[in-house]
């Protein structure tokens, strides 16, 4: 199973774009604010900007790709 996480911003069109995408192909997925999220504040520690959304695709616990921004070819490839 493939485990969708997209850590956001408010006020970010590329988040909307992407929350958008996942919800016309009927792809579940988590949504994290980056504010707001322990796991985010933890993954971006020490980083002087973050560029949202940072999406998160797992086919399994060990094998995790980060994709930063909205990347509709990037993600198709990790589905």
């Amino acid at each position: 199973m493939t485990d969708i996480t997209i850590f956001s911003h408010e006020s970010c069109e590329a988040c909307d774009k992407a929350k958008s995408y996942f919800n016309e192909k009927n792809i579940q997925f988590k949504e994290q604010p980056i504010a707001e999220s322990k796991e985010a504040l933890d993954l971006f520690a020490g980083e002087p900007t973050v560029k949202t959304p940072v999406i998160k695709i797992c086919k399994e616990e060990q094998s995790c790709k980060m994709i930063i921004g909205f990347n509709q070819e990037e993600i198709e490839k990790e589905l």
